[in-house]
């Protein structure tokens, strides 16, 4: 928990931005599901790794210095993504980290979701996670409580504050700004497309509207998109 402390207090405007699309917003009606890394200026080792835990459905996750994923997915199609949410309610406890490197061996949304809800957590991410059929969770969270949210006309887009109305009042004063134009102006191209491709998230994944507030970072903001991720869960693809 004192990275968790550490990243509340000087992590300054770090980010990730995740979309998703399925059934009738996409080119053949299956998911896509994107993700962009945003870390602070240092020259991380970005890789791929393939893992298996005995007992547990074996995981291909990216990670930027490789003790911990940032974005994976397992062998039956659950995927996992998510962003750093900072709250005022931080306790000693369970690494949050922690609890998200465990998500990629859940079997299913349900069990990922008792993970999520561990009451030892020291803070939360807002965790989600995709089944193999699509469905989508987004396990919002601060250390003592949390909101299951869920795509909304089959198209679903989440940043680095809390969205839920109760959960606001966790919210850390030095959330940064781009995450609320990160958030619009993912909204507003998802919703410009009628049928989304892996084309059309790369084009939303690599946006630079609304300098230096543009989903795709650079150094500029003090911060850089690291890497994009999209997934195909019922094809159990990444790209």
């Amino acid at each position: 928990d004192a990275r968790d402390n550490i990243n509340n207090y000087y992590r300054g405007d770090l980010g990730c931005t995740d979309i998703y699309a399925t059934g009738d917003k996409t080119e053949d009606g299956l998911t896509l599901v994107g993700h962009n890394n945003d870390q602070s200026i240092y020259p991380y080792d970005i890789k791929t790794y393939r893992v298996k835990v005995k007992g547990k459905p074996e995981a291909l996750y990216v990670s930027c210095d490789g003790s911990v994923p940032s974005v994976g997915a397992n062998e039956i199609g659950l995927v996992m993504v998510g962003n750093q949410l900072n709250s005022t309610d931080t306790k000693h406890g369970i690494p949050r980290i922690l609890i998200a490197k465990n998500l990629l061996y859940a079997t299913s949304i349900e069990e990922a979701i008792k993970m999520c809800n561990d009451k030892d957590r020291s803070s939360s991410y807002n965790n989600v996670i995709i089944d193999k059929r699509g469905r989508l969770i987004s396990f919002e969270g601060t250390a003592k409580e949390y909101s299951i949210l869920k795509p909304k006309d089959n198209l679903y887009v989440h940043t680095n504050h809390y969205v839920t109305d109760r959960l606001k009042k966790y919210e850390f004063t030095l959330t940064p700004s781009s995450t609320f134009t990160r958030l619009k102006t993912a909204n507003k191209m998802l919703q410009e497309v009628n049928k989304h491709t892996i084309n059309t998230f790369k084009n939303i994944l690599s946006d630079h509207s609304y300098d230096p507030n543009y989903i795709c970072r650079h150094k500029s903001s003090g911060t850089k998109t690291y890497f994009s991720a999209i997934f195909q869960p019922e094809k159990k693809t990444m790209h």
